[in-house]
């Protein structure tokens, strides 16, 4: 099902594969339409790896909201976000 026009599926969003300045880190970025209130909404996303998984019912993978990067660097972060 790779033609778009055959899938029935509606479409949330996009991941591009990334990586770290450092190289430590691969992660993905992209972004996720919601509907917050009746109003469809784009918001930028990052995903990573669960690597603190307690159980085997943990999540593989974690969703986080993409942070601006003024405020990431103004608190510090690394360069992931």
């Amino acid at each position: 099902m790779s033609d778009n026009a055959n899938n029935k599926n509606e479409e949330l969003g996009a991941l591009w594969k990334r990586e770290s300045k450092n190289g430590n880190t691969k992660y993905l970025a992209g972004t996720m339409k919601l509907n917050v209130n009746g109003q469809e909404e784009t918001v930028k996303v990052v995903v990573f790896s669960n690597d603190k998984r307690g159980n085997e019912k943990a999540p593989d993978y974690r969703v986080y909201k993409q942070r601006e990067m003024a405020q990431a660097t103004t608190q510090g972060d690394d360069d992931i976000l």
